[in-house]
């Protein structure tokens, strides 16, 4: 590494977040060999400890309490927020095409030209209706699970795509929420996009101290540029897409229902694809400007995007949508 590989040391130990002795010794040890030319035996008997208060650098221990000007940092992105507004105002009198672009930009969404594949696992006969499970393949994107229930006796043509924050099977398993898809007659379809239901990543890999019950996914995809909530976008239109080749589920347009973290996901979709029809969300957030007013909230790193604010806020999505997409709450 840099023409000196006998000058990289790699540790990996099993202490948690921190700089535990383990760590700090071998710390101190590489820098006294490489900065010091010390090769003696590192003596530490832990003496010169400091107390909480002699490590504080103000009195209160916190800088935004210690000083009647100091500015938070969630102040300090309220005020740029409000700064960017004029940005966002001329960002929504742009043609649609090209709004609609620079959104799969903040996105990053992949091309969508692979075509679907999709593999019939189940089928069952149940009283009143039948029930399929699928799989969804895109080449390049992560598998999508979904059942679609049709009643044996269809009233319309119309399909229902169900997103649910707590995954498709605690919703399918109320029964009562079966027989309404029976009794009003409409095809209904239940999918798991990535990160929910099937896919859900184990709660063992997040600390509930980082108030996210996906941080290590929503962080992983941030910094690899790849906004989860882009991801997700992905798979609802690569989902539409397959829903075509469906004979039962075929239609020019859909409806959606969805809840919690998939709001701003199905918000996302009905700006870009105008086969979602008709898109309600419930229990979800509204706007960006919610993480700065109120940050203390759970999943926000769910749907980040880098630099969003300097282009478009949720409320101005709604606007775009056309009349296509309401709140339930």
């Amino acid at each position: 590494m840099l023409g000196v590989p006998e000058r990289v040391k790699h540790l990996v130990t099993e202490m948690g977040h921190g700089l535990g002795k383990e760590k700090r010794d071998e710390l101190v040890q590489w820098f006294k060999r490489w900065l010091c030319n010390d090769l003696s035996p590192l003596t530490d008997d832990e003496s010169h400890s400091l107390t909480l208060e002699d490590s504080f650098s103000t009195p209160t221990g916190q800088v935004s309490t210690a000083y009647a000007d100091a500015v938070s940092v969630p102040e300090q992105n309220l005020k740029l927020h409000r700064q960017l507004l004029p940005r966002r105002e001329a960002f929504l009198n742009r043609p649609l095409a090209e709004v609609q672009q620079s959104i799969r930009e903040s996105l990053r969404l992949p091309s969508l030209d692979v075509p679907v594949r999709t593999q019939l696992y189940a089928q069952k006969e149940m009283r009143g209706y039948t029930q399929y499970h699928y799989e969804i393949i895109r080449e390049g994107l992560l598998p999508i699970p979904c059942i679609v229930i049709v009643p044996d006796r269809r009233t319309d043509g119309r399909v229902e795509i169900l997103l649910t924050d707590a995954g498709k099977e605690k919703f399918l398993a109320q029964a009562d929420h079966i027989q309404r898809c029976v009794d009003s007659g409409t095809v209904w379809v239940a999918a798991d996009l990535r990160g929910f239901g099937e896919t859900e990543d184990p709660a063992a890999y997040n600390d509930a101290k980082y108030w996210n019950r996906e941080y290590r996914l929503s962080m992983t995809a941030l910094h690899t540029g790849k906004p989860l909530i882009g991801q997700r976008v992905a798979d609802l239109i690569t989902l539409l897409d397959a829903l075509a080749t469906w004979p039962d589920t075929a239609s020019e347009t859909y409806s959606l229902r969805a809840d919690g973290r998939y709001g701003p996901v199905v918000l996302h979709a009905a700006v870009l694809d105008k086969r979602l029809e008709e898109v309600t969300a419930m229990r979800t957030m509204r706007s960006y400007t919610e993480c700065m007013t109120a940050p203390m909230q759970y999943d926000l790193f769910s749907n980040m995007i880098y630099g969003v604010l300097t282009r478009y806020d949720l409320p101005d999505l709604v606007q775009l949508a056309g009349g296509r997409f309401r709140y339930g709450d």
